[in-house]
């Protein structure tokens, strides 16, 4: 076989050279080293010392090294090393983006059309993004409605949103921690909130900061503050409202006669009043029920037991003939005398509330079907079922015992849960 020239190139061996080779080779090269030659300190010593018969200690080594870097090593170093002016930073890198903000090149106007369409929490890191995103954040438009109901308000949050122009505002079931305003807003603040429709039904809340609340509502036309505890503060806060149209004071304690006549001579526009179960004092009653005001279609009187009677009742139907729905349930002092004004002088009564009123005969409900638009009436536990069927067949167009509870100036009732008087609270 004919012997050919192959284009690989054979691959070099390291040859094996002598140790006198080696030799020479490292003393050429420690020749022509130009690093100076220094005198041996003390720390050179120790560290020869450390390899002295070919022992070397290891963890000797580790200690020594531990022992420069700890921290009470560093403390005690000379004032050379460690000086008070020494400060140590970080230099701030600058992110230049190469990207387009298109934002840049919308209007205002389509950015506050998207952001109507955003949850509220959300609403609130995008005010975060740049000045302009929060001053479109904060626009009234999107802050028109908002559902804090069940909730634990921290201190001074209810500020920030009435600074947003909420009109619409659930807060029921709510706790509300104090204090509810910042000092530097009490007193710097000359301005009074837009908010309009107020559900406070069930708050847990002092009777000095719901006064406080109060007073900065001026526009109010529909409030709540069942089951609240009040004061007289904060019926004349109410008061200053001239718009309030319906009110509930369900439940309430703390009514005072001065607070509720109040509320009667400013609030003439009232026209929906709850009243019930306010444990109001007899005396009370004869101070505000003859200035009640004459606009009145629909009030509840009812949980008087033993305070309210024939006169003052009288009092009110002579001053209210509009009255539209009339709730005197558990007022056991009232009796067929009140009864009959009532059918002479309120012409437009549709429903009637006059459950275990005891004093009342089962035949003055006759004299209802004389009434044109009267449709409703709730007579739970006061007739027997042999009466009760009488009444139905003398009635036929008569709805008797379909309501169980009156929902007068009530702000939710059936299974409208997150709406108020009718208005979504929820976005």
């Amino acid at each position: 076989m004919s012997s050919r020239k192959t284009s690989r190139k054979k691959s070099k061996v390291p040859q094996k050279r002598s140790a006198k080779t080696l030799a020479d080779n490292v003393i050429a090269r420690e020749s022509y080293n130009p690093v100076p030659l220094r005198v041996m300190d003390e720390t050179d010593k120790e560290q020869l010392e450390m390899y002295e018969d070919g022992d070397y200690d290891g963890r000797r080594m580790r200690k020594k090294r531990a022992l420069e870097h700890s921290s009470e090593t560093l403390y005690h170093k000379s004032p050379q090393i460690c000086r008070d002016d020494f400060i140590l930073f970080r230099k701030q890198k600058h992110f230049h983006s190469t990207g387009i903000n298109h934002f840049a090149k919308i209007t205002d106007e389509i950015i506050l059309h998207i952001f109507q369409m955003l949850p509220k929490p959300t609403l609130l890191q995008c005010s975060a993004v740049c000045k302009r995103w929060r001053n479109i954040s904060n626009d009234e438009t999107l802050w028109k409605r908002y559902d804090f109901g069940k909730r634990i308000i921290k201190p001074c949050v209810l500020e920030h949103l009435m600074l947003k122009g909420i009109t619409i505002l659930r807060l029921a079931m709510s706790d509300i921690k104090s204090p509810v305003f910042s000092e530097n807003f009490l007193r710097d603040s000359q301005w009074y909130c837009n908010l309009q429709y107020l559900d406070l039904s069930m708050v847990t809340i002092s009777p000095t900061d719901l006064a406080g609340i109060l007073s900065m509502c001026v526009y109010l036309k529909k409030l709540s503050v069942e089951n609240c505890e009040l004061n007289e503060e904060c019926c004349k806060n109410i008061a200053l409202n001239g718009e309030l149209t319906v009110l509930n004071m369900s439940m309430c304690s703390g009514l005072t006669p001065k607070g509720l006549q109040a509320i009667c001579m400013r609030c003439t526009k009232l026209e929906e009043w709850n009243l019930a179960w306010t444990s109001l004092s007899a005396h009370c009653l004869e101070t505000f029920l003859p200035v009640m005001p004459e606009g009145i279609k629909r009030l509840s009187l009812s949980g008087n037991r033993e305070t309210l009677e024939d006169n003052a009742l009288i009092q009110v139907l002579n001053r209210c003939p509009d009255i539209i729905e009339l709730d005197i349930s558990d007022c056991a002092l009232l009796s067929e005398i009140s009864f009959f004004v009532l059918v002479n002088k309120c012409k437009k009564l549709q429903h009637l509330h006059t459950s275990r009123a005891y004093h009342i005969p089962a035949e003055s409900n006759g004299l209802l079907k004389y009434l044109k638009d009267f449709s409703k009436l709730e007579v739970f536990k006061t007739l027997t079922d042999k009466s009760l069927a009488t009444l139905r067949a003398d009635m036929p167009h008569v709805k008797i015992n379909q309501n169980v509870f009156s929902t007068i100036a009530r702000p939710t009732t059936g299974i409208k849960r997150t709406s108020i008087w009718g208005l979504r609270s929820r976005d």
